[in-house]
């Protein structure tokens, strides 16, 4: 994004965020394969900040991969040595959707997981920078000092995602279509779409989790961790074989 964009659109956002892949130009301009990627990113931050009302924040998003689990912190120790004024940062993993489907270095272990939840904890602590995880994980494989930073999955409950078309789907990382907001009534959708029934009522989830105390604590973890269309269980659980 040039400049100028930054400035044209600073009067209608309450937060700039951006995604940071690495935590120097190098690792990130290697992930992005474009040179001066993360210069750039960092550039426009600023401006952003330099235009910004009180108002308005700047956040960070963090997607935790196998080259950058252990390196959250140090991410974001950079930017704040580059007096970057951060506000909050969020930590995802991903979605094996898209460009991720089938690609082993997206796919996440629980002790790398684990390690991201430490990164997590030391930003909070020892950077005063508020962090939390975005992305919904069984609350049983996480340390519980970690949940802290925990949260079940609010999309399809509290949260949807629409495209410039209209399109409304339960999921922004897996977009099924349940119906357009401009020729369908969004209420209708909302209330009456199976998907959202299945997502909600938990049944494809396996017994365990079924019938767990903390269920509607947790939520299960992610439904879509697996890489499919369908409703799953959390692809941790199933790598433990729960």
């Amino acid at each position: 994004m040039i400049n100028s964009s930054i400035e044209r659109i600073t009067p209608y956002v309450s937060s700039l965020e951006g995604t940071i892949h690495g935590e120097n130009a190098k690792i990130h301009d290697a992930f992005c394969g474009v040179e001066g990627a993360y210069d750039n990113l960092v550039s426009n931050l600023k401006l952003y900040n330099s235009i910004k009302d009180k108002n308005q924040n700047i956040g960070i998003v963090l997607n935790v991969m196998k080259h950058n689990y252990n390196h959250l912190y140090d991410s974001i120790y950079s930017l704040k040595e580059q007096n970057l004024d951060i506000d909050y940062v969020l930590v995802q993993r991903i979605g094996a959707y898209g460009k991720a489907y089938g690609k082993d270095n997206y796919m996440m272990i629980l002790e790398q997981i684990i390690s991201a939840f430490e990164n997590i904890d030391r930003i909070n602590k020892d950077l005063n920078v508020e962090t939390r995880m975005v992305d919904a994980f069984p609350y049983c494989l996480i340390p519980e000092k970690y949940h802290q930073y925990l949260d079940r999955c609010d999309w399809g409950f509290g949260t949807a995602a629409i495209d410039m078309d209209g399109n409304l789907s339960r999921c922004a990382v897996c977009f099924e279509t349940i119906g357009n907001v401009l020729t369908d009534n969004i209420i209708d959708l909302w209330k009456n779409s199976e998907e959202l029934k299945e997502f909600r009522s938990k049944e494809y989830l396996n017994d365990i989790c079924k019938k767990c105390d903390i269920l509607d604590k947790c939520g299960g973890g992610c439904a879509i961790s697996c890489g499919t269309a369908k409703l799953e269980t959390d692809q941790l659980v199933k790598k433990l074989k729960l």
